[in-house]
């Protein structure tokens, strides 16, 4: 479920630097290669290593919406976009968080 919200993420974003006239990345930059390396390392330390690591995703990935929701320059059509997939985001770490203290 959280790869497909990602997968939403990316269409959706991409969708709206399209409509600026942009052309979207489309190859893994460095922030994506380390956010993946966190979760192979964390899997040395078993469950609670890849949850943990997870959750390090979803906290930087938190607090970057949050972060663009604050601006004063973001475009109408991106505003929702932005706000459902922040809601997207709470809702993994919330689900990491309550599987971590399970742990």
């Amino acid at each position: 479920q959280f790869m497909s919200d990602h997968q939403r993420h990316i269409q959706e974003l991409s969708s709206i630097v399209r409509d600026l006239g942009r052309v979207p990345p489309t190859e893994a930059d460095f922030k994506s290669i380390l956010t993946q390396g966190k979760v192979i390392i964390g899997n040395i330390a078993g469950d609670k290593g890849i949850l943990q690591a997870m959750k390090s995703n979803e906290d930087d990935t938190n607090q970057a919406y949050s972060q663009a929701l604050q601006r004063t320059d973001i475009l109408p059509q991106a505003l929702p976009v932005l706000e459902r997939n922040l809601a997207d985001e709470r809702r993994h770490r919330a689900w990491i968080e309550q599987h971590l203290t399970r742990i």
